[in-house]
């Protein structure tokens, strides 16, 4: 071989979509009439049919890439998966008590300190429609002293 010409493209393959199934045989004893079975592993949300990865999926999709569970539902149709928003929104709800001694935890955390150090770049919010000006910026800023959680809750960030 004299030489070889090498290039990559970038390809896009799209997410998998699978059902695992979970095969418990039972057994039963012929002298006893006693039927043993193994345990069923344990689901992230309680009755729910969605593994942690697609929960995991719809969280990322709903808080960090902005999109909302209707379209996430859209997007699902698509695939010809069936999934109601409604459905989603009860894994959002689970999750977030699954995240609830997480976030506690951080809370805690950054709490515990003299100072919680924020960016305080403003953020133009829409004012009410019979006001002169269209934005005005916010100052997103907690200023408190250690341990003094009201000056915190006032700011109206919790």
């Amino acid at each position: 071989m004299f030489s070889e010409d090498v290039f990559e493209i970038l390809e896009y393959i799209p997410a998998n979509l699978k059902v695992i199934r979970h095969v418990r045989p039972k057994y039963s004893c012929d002298k006893c009439n006693h039927v043993v079975e193994a345990p069923a592993p344990s689901r992230t949300i309680v009755r729910g049919l969605a593994g942690p990865g697609l929960i995991a999926h719809v969280l990322i999709s709903k808080y960090a890439d902005h999109c909302p569970l209707y379209r996430q539902s859209e997007v699902y149709a698509r695939e010809d998966i069936e999934l109601d928003r409604s459905t989603m929104a009860d894994w959002v709800g689970a999750a977030s008590q699954l995240l609830t001694p997480f976030v506690d935890a951080l809370r805690k955390h950054v709490l515990a300190t003299d100072k919680i150090h924020v960016d305080d770049t403003p953020v133009p919010v829409c004012t009410r429609p019979w006001q002169n000006e269209n934005w005005r910026p916010v100052d997103l800023s907690a200023k408190r002293t250690h341990g003094n959680q009201s000056e915190m809750d006032n700011s109206g960030l919790k």
